[in-house]
């Protein structure tokens, strides 16, 4: 028996003969209990086992367990988090986007956790996507050097490219070009504060006032509510 798994086998009775049994398993858990004993009786008889060791082969250990991997939009920024429950000598991990789903370029690494048997939590945020719709892939290094690749997520932050604002980065005035009627526009800073409220004049936005820095245009239409990052400088 290993952990809840159980076999039963049926070894001849032959004086001075062993027999090898094996039994697949999967791990449960870092550390298991495997047994073995006899479990037959023969009256007056008496049986004996004897255990000349354990051998375990074809192992695949995995270095860590995956429970989560997502994607969320932040505005035009992409937020990218993932959860272990388990991690084995993991040494680091690697964030990798893709326009197509198949050329990958690496962004970043983030350091594991090395040895661990608690929910471990990650992030980190791309600020940069492309437009359009971004592929990431996670994959895992061991101190070893061996390296684990996970499932690919896609999202896209930018699907209202019926809005474009311009010139980007800005140093005067931003141009609109939208399509639909605008009710307002509102511009924000990087911690959602009001900077600036447009209520006509949806064309041409002045900006020469604005400290230079990164901002929001929120632009109001109907039911609907589009976001775009831009750069005063």
């Amino acid at each position: 028996s290993v952990g809840a798994t159980t076999q039963m086998f049926t070894i001849p009775m032959a004086a001075s003969t062993w027999v090898l049994c094996s039994m697949p398993f999967t791990a449960t858990a870092t550390t298991m209990v495997l047994e073995a004993k006899h479990s037959s009786t023969f009256g007056a008889y008496y049986a004996y086992v004897g255990l000349d060791g354990f051998f375990i082969g074809n192992c695949s250990i995995l270095p860590i367990e995956l429970s989560k991997f997502a994607l969320n939009c932040n505005y035009d920024e992409v937020n990218v988090s993932w959860t272990t429950e388990t991690e084995l000598s993991n040494d680091y991990f690697t964030i990798e986007r893709s326009s197509d789903g198949v050329n990958f370029e690496s962004l970043t690494i983030v350091d594991g956790s090395g040895t661990s048997t608690s929910p471990k939590t990650y992030s980190w945020i791309d600020d940069n996507p492309f437009a359009g719709t971004n592929y990431y892939r996670l994959s895992q290094t061991d101190f070893n050097g061996n390296t684990e690749i996970f499932e690919t997520r896609s999202i896209s932050c930018n699907e209202n490219d019926q809005l474009v604002i311009s010139p980007n980065p800005a140093t005067d005035v931003l141009t609109i070009k939208f399509d639909n009627s605008i009710q307002s526009i509102k511009i924000t800073d990087v911690s959602g504060r009001l900077i600036k409220d447009v209520n006509q004049n949806f064309n041409t936005i002045d900006i020469s006032e604005l400290p230079n820095g990164i901002y929001f245009l929120k632009l109001f239409s109907g039911d609907s509510v589009l976001i775009q990052k831009f750069i005063k400088e």
